[in-house]
């Protein structure tokens, strides 16, 4: 299990830019727990909590299982950034649209 806590203040909030006295992203309440089991020998669940009660009524959870792939070895690293077509084969991004 993973906890983390103490996160600074996050400026990306679209209301941070039209109120910067205004923050609506977390607070120092902040605490998230990560949960990592594995299920079998290409398989692991992984569980994400966030709870913060100054603004959270109940804490939330995203579920999911992170599964082995035959292909990982020949593909490479997979590159994520946020913009637009943001995966990567083998670290070789392109424009979307372009072959």
């Amino acid at each position: 299990m993973i906890e983390a806590k103490n996160y600074k203040r996050w400026s990306l909030d679209d209301w941070y830019y039209q109120n910067p006295k205004e923050y609506r992203m977390h607070t120092e309440a902040l605490r998230t727990t990560e949960r990592l089991r594995r299920t079998d020998a290409e398989t692991i669940a992984y569980e994400f909590t966030v709870d913060d009660p100054k603004i959270f009524t109940q804490p939330f959870s995203q579920d999911f299982e992170l599964t082995l792939r035959a292909d990982w070895d020949s593909l490479g690293l997979l590159e994520y950034v946020c913009e637009e077509n943001n995966r990567c084969a083998g670290g070789n991004c392109r424009p979307s649209g372009t072959p």
